[in-house]
Order: C-alpha cells, then sequence, then structure tokens
C-alpha cells in the first residue's frame, strides 16, 4: 500500500501529460494534416469540438447562427468542426444528395454516438443495408402513401382548432409550443400506435399535455451532451429504472410512451 500511495502522484501526472500530449498532437493533425485542411474556418472550431459543443449545448443550439458568420466571414464552403464541412449553395445540393446510381454513401455515423440507437433503422451506417431496411417502408412514404393519410391530418387539426376556438374569450394563456407538440404527437400516435381512445389523445388534455412536450424537449436538449460524451448513456444502463426514474420524474412519459409502443408491437406480431 506504502508503494501505491508513493507512486499514485506519479502515475497521475503521467496520465495528465500524456492526455495532454495527446490533445495537442490531435489539435495539430486537425490544422495542418487533417484531409479537410485545406478548407478555410475559424482555427478554434477546426481544432476541436468545444465550440460546437458550447453552443449547441449551453447556449441551446445556437452554433448554426455561429456557421451563418463564419460562412460571411470564410465564404461558401467552410469548416465548422474537426470532421465536418458546411456549405452555403442551394446549387449544389444535388450534388450532395444523389441518387445510388450516381455515387453510394453510408451514413455519417457520429449522429449514432451516445443515444443508443447503434444498429436500428433511422442510424443504419452502411448503404446496402439501409436500402434493403427502407425497401419495406418506402410505400408509406410515397406521394399515394402520404394521400392516404390526408384525411386523418385533417381530422387532427381540425380537433387542434376546435380546441383554440374553445377557449376563445375565457382569458386563458395558449402555450402554442404545447398545443403544436400535442397536434404532432396524436400524428406520429395515430401513425404508429392508433388505439382509438380519443380520450387519450394528448389534444383531449385540459392544457395539451406538457409533460409530453417536455419529453421530447428534454431529448432533443440532451442530444449534443451525449453526442460529445458517448459514454454517459453506457453509464446511465447500468443505473436501475426505478432510480433514475426518482432522479428524473420527467422520464416517465417517456418511459409510458416506450411500454405502449412495446404493447403494440407486441399485439401486431400475434395478430395473424
Amino acid at each position: 500500500m506504502d508503494y501505491i500511495a508513493l507512486n499514485l502522484p506519479f502515475t497521475l501526472t503521467r496520465l495528465a501529460g500524456s492526455y495532454i500530449l495527446y490533445s495537442l498532437g490531435l489539435i495539430i493533425y486537425n490544422l495542418y494534416f487533417s484531409p479537410l485542411s485545406k478548407f478555410p474556418g475559424s482555427k478554434w472550431v477546426i481544432a476541436t469540438y468545444w465550440p460546437e459543443f458550447y453552443y449547441d449545448w449551453w447556449c441551446n443550439g445556437k452554433y448554426l447562427f455561429e456557421i451563418e458568420k463564419m460562412h460571411n466571414k470564410y465564404g461558401p464552403i467552410i469548416r465548422i468542426n474537426p470532421e465536418e464541412l458546411s456549405i452555403r449553395d442551394p446549387d449544389f445540393y444535388n450534388e450532395i444528395y444523389v441518387t445510388e446510381s450516381k455515387r453510394r454513401t453510408s451514413h455519417y455515423d457520429v449522429f449514432c454516438k451516445g443515444i443508443d440507437f447503434d444498429g436500428s433503422h433511422l442510424l443504419t451506417v452502411d448503404h446496402d443495408l439501409h436500402r434493403r431496411r427502407r425497401k419495406p417502408l418506402e410505400p408509406f412514404f410515397s406521394r399515394q402513401g402520404i394521400m392516404r393519410l390526408q384525411d386523418m391530418l385533417a381530422e387532427v387539426a381540425l380537433k387542434l382548432e376546435s380546441r383554440i376556438r374553445a377557449l376563445e374569450g375565457t382569458n386563458t394563456v395558449i402555450r402554442l409550443d404545447h398545443a403544436f407538440s400535442a397536434f404532432s404527437g396524436d400524428i406520429i400516435g395515430k401513425i404508429c400506435l392508433d388505439s382509438g381512445d380519443e380520450s387519450k389523445t394528448f389534444l383531449s388534455h385540459p392544457t395539451f399535455n406538457p409533460e409530453w412536450y417536455d419529453t421530447i424537449h428534454t431529448i432533443v436538449r440532451s442530444i449534443p451532451l451525449f453526442t460529445a460524451f458517448p459514454w454517459i448513456v453506457q453509464v446511465v444502463s447500468f443505473i436501475p429504472e426505478s432510480i433514475l426514474l426518482r432522479a428524473f420524474p420527467r422520464g416517465q412519459m417517456f418511459n409510458n410512451f416506450k411500454e405502449v409502443c412495446k404493447r403494440s408491437l407486441s399485439s401486431t406480431f400475434i395478430e395473424p
């Protein structure tokens, strides 16, 4: 034990020194040796991911405004972090987003990190695997598929309108962010999980179910944190759900939604 105690400061110093040297080497690589090093941009944002994290997490998603400022300063094609470019040129859109016959492109996996959706359909990285997974869903996103949803969309829109009109002249403050969140939530529910029980829709809630808005807002707000530090999700996965819900009671709404999804999937598999 005495040996460990005597050598602990030396070991910690070596670890800290190694981390500093590694970080400096990474910064030098990002600035001067990266395949993107010829593209212009602020040295500060090219060197590390910290500026992007700061504006997206601490400043509530304002990095896009900083990107606009950098475009004004450096031009239409700029580096916005060590691995990404931003292109401000509408005419170049069709050069980037092309059909399979022109270029096969795998998904950029940085968006998969930290949100625990690895391997899901939404975040499939491999081009060929994503194509196979997308194929059964293509009819739902075709023009004909969208047209079939028109009556349902109109029904939900009319319900939102009737709820707002019913509050006219009552001096009730309407949170439109809650109302439109409930509107989109009910559309998702009708497409994916329609139970036929109108009393349980978000638009039927007296205040448009603010818990649903808070849940979605919290999830979206947390994405920059989890993508910057992917290990957080791995640590959280070892914490019992009961403890997590006690520490973060807002998570109960998401937990309830997850259980509804599970029941819907189970009933779908059971049906002949």
